[in-house]
């Protein structure tokens, strides 16, 4: 799972310590190697900016990556 927070920094699955763009590229080009089906969950922080989410998205598709879901809460009342 890709996690984007309000800022816009980038985790990579639940680990507290944020990826830059390029260490998030260069691990998930690595798991692509040993899974070319490599499926990638993302999921923003209702307080990411859309072009933030845009930009992992673009990554993604940068590096081939065709299995993308996008993660989406249900707000609480």
């Amino acid at each position: 799972t890709l996690l984007i927070d309000e800022k816009g920094t980038l985790y990579q699955s639940n680990e507290a310590i944020p990826k830059t763009h390029d260490e998030l590229k260069l691990y998930l080009s690595e798991q692509l190697l040993s899974k070319p089906k490599l499926s990638v969950n993302v999921k923003a922080d209702h307080r990411a900016k859309h072009g933030q989410v845009i930009d992992a998205l673009d990554m993604l598709k940068e590096l081939g990556i065709q299995h993308v879901h996008l993660v989406i809460e249900k707000q609480k009342q």
